[in-house]
């Protein structure tokens, strides 16, 4: 098959869609298949359009593919980007199937993040709150509604598209990302050491706006630990202002980690990656802090729980709880035979979600809609 994957995300392996676009893209020509790969840098008119750029990049996707459509069998397409893929798969003879690719389905974040707010741990902007339902949302949900079939990353994420009823469940395939073990596996500290990594950029939605609570509760049990923020995209200055100026002795910033080597030396460095993401797809960090044999303590949000049995491979906590996430993160780093117990077998699980099963994965369903090329749907 021919497959086009488009998205209008920088071309970038660090960030989780980038690395997402080229694991996928590899891992389907490693299985002989014709795979292409559109960015964000490939259409410089819809960068410079700013934040209109969600307007603009899925009419320019729609007529960059009508263009080039006896190039794909199918196109694989970000959620929010679809719309008008969808509109002339209906209408134009050869068009590519659409399969419509939910990293974290985008109406289902607004409402967590409405939710957040109401609690005070999440600030929409004047801007996203009129953007959201104006130019995204109906795109993304629309995009869900009318795609040939739909990918997801995460059990939670089908089961809010089919109660949204936007699909039935059955439509909607899970595909989990896979798992890469760091490039020298290595331990320099013991599993639970009190040197907690967090990883992500300074938003919202990764849990910003709980850590400070959470970290304040778990320096006053463990005065001597450590936390590293890494890929805050912030100088530190960014965001040590909002810990308590008696937490931030002990706290590191690192805004930017560019090499799969400084994320391996990361986990070697920490006793557990801590993840209070208020929402989350199937979260790679969390994926490669196992493979790395780092204990996990996350939000139970997403792909999380398809990835982390809790008591087994890593601790879960309610989402938006700092008390409850402090007193998990509290039993990692007091019980030594837990945090070991719980770091093997976090790194034998991550040897079950590889890139080769997830492409195999998309394959099939691609392979199921590549018939269905020539078609024209009725309106």
């Amino acid at each position: 098959m021919r497959i086009l994957l488009a998205s209008f995300v920088a071309d970038d392996e660090h960030t989780g869609m980038g690395k997402w676009t080229h694991r996928m893209a590899a891992g389907l020509s490693d299985i002989g298949h014709v795979t292409t790969t559109w960015f964000g840098e490939d259409f410089p008119v819809a960068v410079r359009s700013g934040r209109l750029a969600v307007l603009v990049f899925p009419l320019l996707l729609a007529a960059r593919v009508f263009r080039a459509r006896g190039r794909f069998d199918v196109l694989a397409v970000h959620e929010p980007a679809g719309w008008w893929c969808t509109v002339l798969r209906r209408v134009v003879p050869g068009f590519p199937p659409v399969l419509a690719v939910c990293h974290n389905v985008e109406s289902k974040v607004a409402r967590v993040l409405d939710d957040a707010a109401s609690r005070g741990l999440a600030r929409p902007t004047r801007w996203g709150w009129l953007a959201r339902p104006l130019f995204r949302r109906w795109q993304a949900d629309g995009t869900i509604c009318r795609a040939d079939a739909v990918v997801c990353l995460s059990e939670e994420d089908r089961t809010y598209i089919e109660t949204a009823g936007l699909r039935c469940a059955g439509d909607v395939a899970v595909i989990p990302n896979g798992a890469e073990a760091p490039p020298a596996p290595r331990r320099d500290v013991p599993a639970g050491t009190p040197a907690i990594l967090w990883v992500g950029g300074w938003l919202d939605v990764k849990g910003c706006r709980l850590l400070p609570a959470i970290w304040s509760a778990v320096r006053a049990r463990f005065p001597g630990a450590t936390l590293t923020l890494a890929g805050t995209g912030l100088l530190a200055q960014g965001v040590l202002g909002a810990l308590a100026a008696a937490d931030r002795p002990g706290v590191t910033v690192v805004p930017k980690v560019r090499e799969r080597q400084g994320m391996a030396d990361l986990y070697a460095r920490h006793g557990l990656l801590l993840l209070p993401s208020l929402s989350e797809g199937s979260p790679l960090v969390v994926l490669e802090a196992m493979a790395a044999g780092l204990p996990v303590v996350a939000a139970a949000v997403g792909g999380v729980r398809d990835v982390i049995r809790d008591g087994r491979e890593g601790l879960l906590f309610r989402p938006m709880d700092a008390g409850a996430a402090a007193d998990q993160v509290a039993r990692v780093l007091a019980d030594s035979p837990l945090a070991g117990a719980l770091a093997a077998a976090a790194e034998s699980r991550a040897r079950e979600f590889t890139w080769d099963r997830a492409a195999r994965a998309l394959a099939a369903v691609a392979a199921r809609l590549a018939p269905r090329a020539a078609e024209v749907r009725t309106l």
